[in-house]
């Protein structure tokens, strides 16, 4: 009778040993995103784990990092990167269950602590803790067993055993908070506030209109102005690749192939650093009140993403440029503004999706482009692909007749400075990408008839 009765405490004890060991506030593979005091979606941040590692039986989880800006005196634009978001940069559970998170602060959650016992939560601040109640209650449309615990300062922690952190601090005594509003990954639950697929949703049919102007190059060998009109003719979607065709109604028709990759800076979060050639960090997603869309805003540069290994300061006095972008859901890039040696302004002035219009069209015979003098049409027309680009550029000229082949490439870097040059005698061409750093350069296609064709070119590494 005592060996079966010890032989239950133990199973007890055993299972409630587990239970504890279960309790994960992260797992690997899903991003949490939290907003503060629900309301604001301003304050849209996301945490992850980044890498982990065992250590002495306890498990080491490092967590993603944001950057934030500081003061200044002399008026740059600068920012701190590699700082922690609330839960800091490094979570260890122990073999036991219990959490601490760690890095600028000390944060230990037991979870093994019976209801309304004390122990120590904050040990910088002298701040303490106490579960009291435990539940199984439903949260973002799935149940799930809760801790609540109340901190000293009589602010509330609430723990998910499945879910996470569900409820944390912004800062003590004030009863602000960051809370859970989706996970996204291995679980898909609740909201995503934009990713890259909403923003990218367009239909056949679709039409955009965008006015852009730029100056760039010695003696303004870059200037310019036109009217840019885009209309979706066909949409092929295959897992993370959405691929549109595009005609142009004032230059060359276009193949995109927009990638949905989880490190795409649009599928990134507030103040969460990202490198294109310069590095920015996310400024804002917030809702356009005219179209009642969600919008992210990309802010100006603010450093090399070299100046990590010399300094955690990132400032924009030195070299000077950087891009301010708008992206709206399901109407893309709508903005943006490049600054450094010259600038260039691109901007959604008219639009139309199914029902939803906003501005007004310009007649296609009133269409004209300073790239084109004396509003001739180039007798070939290309596409370029991909864009993006990565190792490899092609250039396909789509015109069937040979004598149209014979055409000039040129590429610049973003101030204007000739890399390199290329005659295309084929209808398909391979440029190669592969000496060439993550940025934004500039291409000039020529023809025999001295037509010139003129863009943008990304590359991404």
């Amino acid at each position: 009778m005592k060996k079966a009765i010890f032989l239950i405490l133990l199973a007890k004890l055993m299972a409630s040993h587990l239970s504890a060991q279960n309790w994960n506030p992260i797992h690997f593979g899903n991003k949490y995103i939290y907003v503060i005091d629900f309301f604001d979606i301003s304050t849209a941040h996301a945490i992850y784990i980044d890498s982990f590692k065992t250590v002495n039986n306890d498990s080491v989880f490092y967590l993603n990092t944001i950057a934030k800006k500081i003061d200044s005196q002399s008026g740059c634009l600068r920012a701190l990167r590699n700082q922690p978001l609330f839960l800091n940069k490094k979570m260890i559970k122990k073999q036991n269950g219990n959490i601490y998170f760690t890095d600028t602060v000390h944060i230990f959650i037991n979870i093994n602590a019976k209801i309304s016992e004390f122990w120590l939560f904050d040990s910088l601040q002298n701040i303490s803790a106490k579960i009291i109640s435990n539940s199984y209650k439903e949260v973002l449309g799935i149940f799930d067993s809760v801790k609540t615990i109340l901190l000293s300062t009589y602010d509330t922690v609430i723990i998910g055993k499945s879910l996470g952190i569900i409820k944390y601090p912004k800062t003590y005594y004030e009863q602000s908070y960051y809370n859970l509003v989706g996970i996204k990954g291995k679980k898909n639950i609740g909201n995503d506030l934009l990713v890259f697929k909403d923003i990218y949703n367009f239909d056949v049919g679709d039409k955009f209109e965008y006015y852009h102007e730029w100056y760039y190059g010695p003696n303004c060998a870059f200037c310019g102005s036109m009217i840019e009109q885009y209309t979706i003719i066909t949409k092929f979607t295959n897992g993370d690749t959405i691929k549109y065709d595009i005609r142009n109604a004032n230059g060359s028709n276009n193949s995109l192939n927009y990638i949905d990759e989880y490190n795409s800076i649009l599928n990134k979060y507030k103040d969460e650093p990202i490198f294109n050639g310069f590095t920015y960090y996310l400024f804002n997603i917030t809702l356009d009140t005219l179209t009642n869309r969600m919008m992210r805003e990309y802010d100006f540069y603010i450093g090399y993403i070299s100046e990590r290994s010399v300094s955690d300061t990132m400032s924009a006095c030195s070299p000077g440029g950087g891009t301010y972008e708008n992206y709206v859901e399901g109407l893309g890039l709508t903005y943006q503004f490049s600054f450094g040696a010259g600038s260039s302004l691109k901007k959604l002035v008219a639009y139309k999706k199914k029902n939803d219009s906003l501005g007004t069209f310009t007649p296609i015979e009133e269409l004209t482009g300073l790239e084109t003098p004396n509003n001739l049409v180039s007798p070939f027309d290309f596409l370029i692909y991909p864009l993006p680009a990565n190792e490899n550029l092609w250039l396909q000229i789509t015109s069937r007749a040979e004598q149209f082949y014979n055409v000039e490439f040129q590429l610049f870097e973003f101030t204007g400075k000739l890399l390199f040059q290329r005659k295309i005698f084929q209808q398909n061409s391979m440029i190669e990408l592969s000496d060439l750093s993550s940025g934004i350069y500039l291409y000039l296609i020529k023809d025999k008839h001295g037509l010139n064709r003129r863009g943008k070119i990304i590359i991404t590494r």
